[in-house]
């Protein structure tokens, strides 16, 4: 047998009953319902939030995004660039990368991007900013100085208005996980 459940009933006008005390229920009625409205209000807007936090990515530092715009002007054809892994080290970004290079074939290279912070000189130098890059290496060749230090003056933009800062997803680690079923794709030449 089912037990009912004890309903709240609203209290109702008695002629018996004086009006105080039917103000007192009325208000107590309005309390325990508010409170109720309360309590669901509360539970949805932290489901909510919850469901929210687990679809936003990840965000990376603004130095991942100034190693990126670098990356970006310094690859050929920009627009292939996709990036599979993000290393921060503090004082600098790995970032390994895939790119259509002028043969047509994509291509795995690290680029790293070395920082430090300004000092007066360099804030009189290349604006307000909170640091410059220092050094980088693509594919663990050095970039010529000339290269970073006309760079360097394009950070302040880049702080003032930051590209996405998505990270890309993690690689799976097992091999199981990259290994792809390549016949689902292949058109079968020969038939059985």
């Amino acid at each position: 047998m089912k037990k009912k459940k004890k309903k709240i009933s609203k209290p109702s006008l008695d002629t018996k009953k004086s009006t105080v005390e039917s103000i007192k229920a009325r208000r107590a009625y309005k309390r325990r319902q508010s409170r109720k409205w309360m309590i669901i209000g509360g539970v949805a807007t932290l489901l909510s939030g919850v469901t929210w936090a687990l679809f936003i990515p990840y965000k990376g530092p603004i130095t991942y995004g100034a190693c990126k715009v670098f990356l970006e002007n310094y690859v050929l054809y920009p627009q292939s660039v996709r990036i599979s892994t993000v290393d921060d080290y503090g004082a600098s970004v790995r970032i390994w990368f895939t790119y259509l290079d002028s043969f047509g074939e994509f291509k795995l290279e690290p680029m790293q991007c070395f920082f430090k912070m300004t000092t007066d000189d360099d804030k009189k130098k290349y604006g307000n900013v909170s640091f410059i890059m220092e050094k980088a290496t693509i594919n663990r060749r050095e970039i010529g100085p000339d290269i970073i230090e006309r760079f360097n003056y394009s950070i302040l933009g880049i702080v003032a208005s930051p590209p996405d800062l998505s990270l890309p997803t993690p690689i799976p680690d097992s091999l199981e996980d990259l290994q792809v079923d390549s016949s689902k794709f292949r058109k079968p030449i020969f038939d059985k």
